[in-house]
């Protein structure tokens, strides 16, 4: 579920919380746990909102528009990207690749969650199984 889309969900329920509704009835009405119902009730008693709150932490440094080229680079390859003579990606050479052409530092440990996350897995070829015969 996205946080939007939990934020509904918590916006929708704020009728019934007030309500002597069982904690278990509202939480099967609205698939949460017991927990989060009497955290939610708990909240509007005390006031605070059950809107979503921005996000704590660091801003991510690749957007939709350095996404997109960086879907590009994989799909052309290092060769070409690079300028070097080898067709498979490694994450340091991604990473290379990335700080190079969009000015985006990122170590070569963190590049294969970023190319996890966007779906960017080399494909291996198989090895076909060498027979040898005797002479």
């Amino acid at each position: 579920m996205t946080r939007s889309e939990m934020e509904v969900r918590r916006l929708s329920a704020i009728p019934q919380l007030a309500s002597y509704q069982s904690l278990g009835e509202l939480a099967k009405t609205y698939n949460v746990s017991r927990e989060t119902i009497s955290r939610w009730r708990k909240a509007l008693k005390n006031g605070d909102s059950l809107e979503a709150h921005k996000t704590p932490g660091r801003p991510p440094r690749i957007d939709a528009e350095a996404e997109r080229k960086i879907r590009q680079f994989f799909a052309v390859g290092p060769r070409i990207v690079l300028q070097i003579d080898q067709d498979r990606w490694t994450q340091a050479r991604f990473a290379e690749a990335i700080e190079k052409h969009l000015k985006i530092k990122i170590s070569g440990d963190h590049m294969g969650r970023i190319m996890h996350r966007l779906g960017l897995t080399p494909k291996r070829t198989r090895r076909s199984h060498i027979t040898y015969e005797i002479f």
